[in-house]
């Protein structure tokens, strides 16, 4: 059992409810692997939260992101396009953006957001039911 499992089984429905969520956003959603985990890991970086970044460190290598990428995503002093030379593929620093918009701001600009929409159709596809 995880910390939070643990924390939850005072109400089992609402652990196992959790348990399915995020079940589903890790494997059952159409974000690329490293998006996802980098998403993951700039929020935890942004709330100190060490157990997500230690625990999603790990999935980050089955997710593909190197070493040098993990530097970049968990130094939130610099923008990501800061990095020379930068190790990061052109959807990431949309990516690292809107976590950083998002978690830091709450509010995400349209902007950022729009940035984000096209960078994953232009990769991946991705149609996104929100967005023309």
């Amino acid at each position: 059992l995880t910390a939070l499992d643990g924390t939850l089984l005072h109400a089992s429905p609402i652990a196992s409810g959790w348990n399915q969520l995020l079940g589903a956003v890790r494997t059952k959603g159409k974000l690329p692997g490293d998006i996802r985990e980098l998403l993951i890991l700039r929020v935890a970086t942004h709330n100190y939260a060490a157990y997500e970044w230690i625990h999603h460190e790990l999935l980050r290598r089955d997710a593909g992101l190197t070493t040098t990428q993990l530097l970049v995503i968990r130094d939130v002093s610099r923008s990501a396009l800061s990095s020379s030379p930068n190790p990061l593929t052109s959807l990431q620093p949309a990516a690292l953006a809107f976590a950083d918009a998002s978690t830091k701001d709450v509010k995400v600009a349209d902007s950022t957001f729009d940035a984000l929409v096209t960078e994953l159709k232009i990769q991946y596809g991705i149609p996104l039911p929100c967005c023309p």
